[in-house]
């Protein structure tokens, strides 16, 4: 029972924080002008940038399975979508909570070890940082 009360109370937590932001950028711009300048982008850009993003997701989630324990109990779609929503956090949360983010919903969803999740990040983000 509490586990449900718990999964129900986490799956209203990102549409309310939409809703939020939604309501502060209505309330805080121009419409008008938005609309305006919109109507003036050329949407070939907007085509070409939307591909290159999923590719770059894509290609972020199957780098992050190569760091999970052989034979990978990770699928291909639960990386991406833990990767996609960690992002999304980082996007609204301070302090790259994100991350945390991503560790509990692989760890839950792909019936991973938390530590093992955990580590995958840590190795992924000190490896990224000395290419940098």
């Amino acid at each position: 029972m509490e586990q449900t009360r718990l999964r129900i109370s986490r799956a209203w937590i990102g549409p309310a924080v939409s809703l939020l932001v939604i309501a502060i950028l209505v309330w805080t711009i121009d419409i008008r002008q938005a609309a305006r300048d919109l109507a003036g982008i050329d949407l070939r850009y907007v085509v070409g940038f939307i591909i290159l993003q999923v590719t770059s997701l894509y290609m972020r989630a199957a780098r992050w399975r190569l760091f999970f324990p052989t034979p990978p109990h990770l699928s291909q779609l639960g990386s991406l979508m833990a990767l996609c929503c960690g992002y999304a956090m980082n996007a609204v949360i301070p302090f790259r909570a994100g991350e945390l983010v991503r560790i509990i919903l692989v760890s839950e969803r792909e019936h991973v070890k938390l530590s093992t999740a955990f580590a995958t990040v840590l190795v992924e983000k000190v490896l990224v940082a000395r290419q940098s």
